[in-house]
C-alpha cells in the first residue's frame, strides 16, 4: 500500500489494506463497476452527490461544449455566461431575502466563505467583538481548518489544536441518543434549545455573529429534529441579532423530498450554503448565497475573499444541465415516497438483527444505527463497523459505515432497485455475528 502514489484520506490504513483500494472503472445509473466488472450499488450517491445518477451523457456534452468555448476565466470583475445564468437560477429558487451567490469548488470552501462574510460584516459595522460562531455537537461542516473548527465532531478536530478562535458548540437535536428525555412524556422539552439559550446568555449575544447548522443532520445520522426545534431556534437567533447560516450542502437540491431542506421547517436563514447535488458530482462546485443585508454591506469595500476556481464555467455548465434534468424528469417529487419505501423495506428485512438499534429515513437520507445493546444504545467497537463495510462490499454495496450505516441512493433509483438494495444489505448483515466482538 505504501507504493500507491494516490493518497486516500478519511480512512485508516488498516481498513484501506483490507478493502482495496477498490478501483472503480465506470458508473451507470445507480451502479458502479470495478476494473474486474463487479457491480456495486452506489448506496450513498458518493457522498449524497450523484443525485441524477451516473453516466449522464447530456451533462458530459454540456461540459465539453463549454470547455471548447471558454474553459476558464478568473472571477475578479470578469464573469462568464454559465456562472451568471446559474447564479440567477439559484437565487430565483431561494427565499426573496437571499439575493446574491458566490461560487467555490466544494462545501468546505463555501462554509469558510460564509463565516468570513459574517465576520467581515460585523467588522465593517464597527462591532469588533461580535465574532463568535455557534455550531452544534455531532455536526460536520467541512475539513478545511475553519470549517473543521465549526464541526462538532471532536474526532475531526483533535489532531489540529484549538482551531479558529470563537467557536462554541450547542447540543444537537439527535433524539436517538438524547439522555434528557422525561420518563413521563418521553420528550426532552427541547433541551437542546434551552441549552443554546444558556450559552448565548453566558457568552453574550453581542459577541455571537452566527449560528450554523444543517436542516436535518447527516453527520449525526439522519438526525431529524423535533417539529418545534427550528421554530424556536430561528426565533432565538432573530431576537439576539444572530445570523443563521444554513448548511444545505447535503439537503439542497432535493435530497429531503423538497428542493431545499429549509422548506421542511420554514427556516428563515440569512445565508444558505449549497454544494454536492448542485452538479450531481460531474464537476466540483458549491455556492454561498446571502441576504441583501449582508451583500450590500460588503459591496462597497469588497468582500476580502476569493478562490482561483470560483465560478468555473465548466462546473457551472454542468450544474445548469443537472438542474434541468432534475426539473424535466421531476426527480425531486419522487424522493420522499421512495424514502418511505426504503425505510419500510429496511424495517422488514434487517430490524431483526440485535445490533440494529434504529432505522431512520427522511427523503432519500437514511441511517441504520449499529449498537451493542438496543436498550442502552452502547456502541460496537471499530472492528465491527469495518467488518460490516467489508461484508457490504462483498455483497455489492458501497456506502459509509461507522457507528451507523449511512444511505442516500441517487434519486433515479427504482422501487425494484430499492428492493434489491435492501436484500443485499440483509445478506451482508446476516454474515455478522455480534458475539464475535465481545
Amino acid at each position: 500500500m505504501k507504493n500507491n502514489a494516490l493518497w486516500s484520506a478519511s480512512i485508516s490504513g488498516d481498513l484501506l489494506s483490507r478493502i482495496g483500494p477498490l478501483n472503480i472503472a465506470y458508473g451507470n445509473r445507480v451502479f458502479l463497476y470495478d476494473t474486474n466488472g463487479k457491480q456495486y450499488f452506489d448506496a450513498m450517491s458518493g457522498a449524497w452527490v450523484v443525485n441524477t445518477g451516473h453516466g449522464r451523457k447530456e451533462i458530459a456534452d454540456a461540459m465539453q461544449e463549454q470547455a471548447m468555448r471558454l474553459g476558464y476565466i478568473l472571477q475578479e470583475g470578469y464573469v462568464n455566461e454559465p456562472a451568471q445564468n446559474l447564479a440567477e437560477k439559484i437565487i430565483q429558487m431561494l427565499p426573496g431575502k437571499i439575493t446574491n451567490c458566490l461560487f467555490a469548488c466544494g462545501g468546505s470552501e463555501s462554509i469558510e466563505s460564509a463565516v468570513k462574510a459574517v465576520k467581515q460584516f460585523y467588522f465593517m459595522e464597527g462591532n469588533y467583538k461580535k465574532n463568535k460562531i455557534l455550531s452544534r455537537q455531532h455536526s460536520y461542516h467541512g475539513a478545511t481548518f475553519g470549517a473543521m473548527t465549526f464541526t462538532g465532531i471532536t474526532g475531526w478536530r483533535y489532531p489540529f489544536g484549538k482551531g479558529v478562535p470563537g467557536a462554541r458548540y450547542t447540543p444537537h437535536p439527535y433524539c436517538y441518543k438524547c439522555v434528557h428525555k422525561n420518563d413521563v412524556t418521553g420528550t426532552c422539552d427541547l433541551y437542546c434549545v434551552t441549552e443554546m439559550k444558556k450559552i448565548i446568555q453566558a457568552e453574550g449575544a453581542d459577541t455571537i455573529a452566527a449560528f450554523i447548522a444543517e436542516p436535518v443532520s447527516m453527520s449525526a445520522g439522519t438526525a431529524i429534529p423535533p417539529r418545534e426545534y427550528w421554530k424556536e431556534v430561528t426565533k432565538l437567533c432573530h431576537e439576539n441579532n444572530i445570523f443563521i447560516i444554513l448548511d444545505e450542502i447535503i439537503t439542497g437540491f432535493g435530497r429531503t423530498g423538497r428542493w431545499f431542506g429549509y422548506e421542511q421547517w420554514n427556516i428563515d436563514a440569512d445565508i444558505i450554503v449549497l454544494g454536492k447535488g448542485l452538479t450531481g458530482g460531474y464537476a466540483p462546485l458549491s455556492a454561498l448565497t446571502v441576504s441583501n443585508t449582508i451583500y450590500e454591506r460588503l459591496f462597497t469595500p469588497g468582500f476580502v475573499h476569493g478562490y482561483t476556481y470560483s465560478a468555473h464555467p465548466i462546473g457551472c455548465a454542468a450544474a445548469l444541465k443537472n438542474l434541468m434534468i432534475l426539473e424535466d424528469e421531476k426527480l425531486v417529487e419522487s424522493v420522499f415516497e421512495k424514502g418511505i419505501y426504503l425505510k419500510q423495506l429496511l424495517e422488514e428485512t434487517i430490524s431483526k438483527y440485535s445490533f440494529v438499534g434504529e432505522i431512520r429515513t427522511f427523503g432519500l437520507l437514511g441511517t441504520i444505527e449499529l449498537v451493542k445493546n438496543k436498550e442502552t444504545k452502547e456502541r460496537m467497537p471499530a472492528l465491527f463497523a469495518d467488518d460490516i463495510k467489508l461484508s457490504l462490499l462483498n455483497h455489492g454495496v458501497i456506502t459509509r459505515v461507522g457507528n451507523q450505516i449511512n444511505l442516500g441512493p441517487p434519486f433515479i433509483i427504482t422501487y425494484r432497485e430499492i428492493e434489491d438494495l435492501c436484500w443485499r444489505i440483509d445478506c451482508a448483515l446476516s454474515q455478522i455475528r455480534k458475539e464475535d466482538y465481545y
